[in-house]
């Protein structure tokens, strides 16, 4: 799956007006976050629509439909880990008052590598 970066408005600048952080942005949606892309795969695993029955008395093999089928799929998703942006915020660093007060842009990711096994049946 692959996709462009999300659109975003980000601050440009910040100022201190009368003791309050105020931000100013950039023009609407002027931003594109990081592109999006992740590759996911799956195998299934059928169980075989008749099972051979075997005659205990003559020996005969014959072949019957089973009541119910199931399956079993083992599917990884984001198979390479990556950290795709789900969005950005802004955190403030350091102090006001000694004048080491940095605006600091962090990225949050969901879910990386994620394994799932599931058992399906129909009767």
């Amino acid at each position: 799956m692959y996709s462009t970066g999300q659109a975003a408005t980000l601050p440009v600048n910040r100022y201190f007006i009368e003791g309050r952080l105020v931000s100013e942005y950039t023009e609407r949606n002027g931003f594109r976050m990081a592109p999006y892309h992740r590759l996911d795969l799956a195998v299934t695993l059928n169980n075989k629509e008749q099972r051979k029955v075997k005659d205990k008395d003559t020996g005969e093999v014959t072949y019957r439909t089973r009541r119910w089928r199931s399956s079993w799929t083992l599917a990884i998703y984001n198979v390479y880990n990556r950290a795709n942006p789900y969005f950005i915020y802004f955190d403030n660093e350091g102090n006001v008052a000694d004048g080491s007060l940095k605006v600091v842009a962090k990225q949050v990711s969901l879910f990386s590598i994620l394994p799932s096994l599931t058992w399906n049946f129909k009767f």
